[in-house]
């Protein structure tokens, strides 16, 4: 992160942080969070109708998450 240290992302979220800024900062990041799930339900609901087309590969497909090559945590 690099507009806002980690610690006061962690204690904003976390609800350490008070005050009435502090609040709007939690219910904005609340309201958007609803509306990503949303948007997450609505797209898996259109695949599970069968509005939206699934791709099939014609190879078989390893997918490798969350992979993270030097230097990290240092």
């Amino acid at each position: 992160m690099s507009w806002i240290d980690q610690e006061a992302f962690l204690r904003l979220v976390r609800g350490r942080t008070t005050g009435p800024l502090a609040a709007l900062a939690r219910l904005s990041l609340g309201g958007g969070a609803f509306l990503y799930g949303l948007g997450v339900k609505a797209r898996n609901s259109a695949y599970d109708r069968g509005r939206k087309p699934v791709y099939r590969a014609r190879v078989p497909v390893v997918s490798v998450g969350n992979l993270t090559l030097g230097g990290t945590g240092k």
